[in-house]
């Protein structure tokens, strides 16, 4: 009995062109739907740009566009990929369109009439120069567990550990980190030539003068060299020193379905 069947795949976010990964999930999936449709069932086959998200905010801002000029140009080049692979998508669009707004928010609204939608108190990082909250990705630190330093804000690399970015041992945005290394290029390779130059005797005051420079660089750049005293929401690490601020609920965040239509629809 023929069958009615609806196919996508991951969604590639619209912050650069295809790469092999996109490319090899692509053709797999098409070949299915060939398969399928030879078989005498009804395929459709769709897929779109992810083009939500921080990735894209922070490349469009290096590129020096905006969001949606950044997503055009991407957008603009995906055909030249598909069709040099065959590729046969009945539809490919994306996530910023008319149509998914109101799709995503007639299912929101029909949720929250069921009482399925709920809110709560959360605690967040949040850059205060980049002025954003920041994901998973973007938050480094020393994991709970074993003391591994530089890892990510879900799971550590070294001993396996799955936690929360709150948990994180000294945490810092990376955000904050790529932009000081910015405006400082040139600047750590004279002092890794002083360190460097520095007898082994000498090497320890080398690595002050290092950190000393880098310290008055950040003054420099605007940067805050000191991090503000902020509360950590657990209590046994109140007053401690770090250098995001933790912020939010999530009702700052989430707005009304109303809030989120045009003017003119609401």
């Amino acid at each position: 009995m023929p069958r009615r069947l609806f196919v996508t795949t991951a969604l590639p976010y619209a912050n650069g062109p295809f790469h092999i990964g996109h490319i090899m999930e692509y053709i797999q999936a098409d070949i299915w739907v060939r398969f399928q449709r030879m078989q005498g069932h009804e395929v459709h086959f769709i897929g779109a740009d992810d083009a939500h998200g921080a990735p894209i905010m922070l490349a469009a801002e290096k590129a020096g566009k905006s969001p949606e000029d950044f997503i055009a140009e991407v957008a603009a080049g995906r055909k030249q990929y598909l069709d040099g692979f065959h590729i046969g998508f009945d539809n490919w669009h994306s996530t910023h369109s008319k149509e998914n707004t109101e799709l995503s928010q007639d299912v929101y609204r029909k949720l929250d009439k069921a009482g399925l939608i709920y809110k709560e108190a959360i605690a967040q990082f949040f850059d205060p120069v980049k002025g954003m909250f920041l994901a998973d990705r973007y938050i480094k630190g020393e994991c709970p567990n074993c003391g591994a330093k530089d890892q990510y804000g879900d799971a550590c690399e070294n001993c396996g550990t799955v936690y929360s970015p709150t948990q994180l041992k000294n945490p810092y945005s990376t955000l904050l980190l790529q932009a000081l290394r910015s405006e400082m290029q040139g600047v750590p390779a004279r002092v890794d030539r002083q360190t460097r130059a520095a007898p082994a005797a000498g090497r320890e005051q080398g690595k002050r003068m290092a950190r000393r420079q880098g310290r008055e660089d950040a003054r420099r750049l605007g940067y805050l060299a000191r991090p503000a005293v902020l509360r950590h929401p657990d209590s046994r690490h109140q007053g401690r020193e770090i250098p995001l601020r933790l912020a939010g609920r999530s009702d700052r965040l989430l707005r009304e379905p109303e809030e989120l239509l045009p003017p003119q629809r609401r």
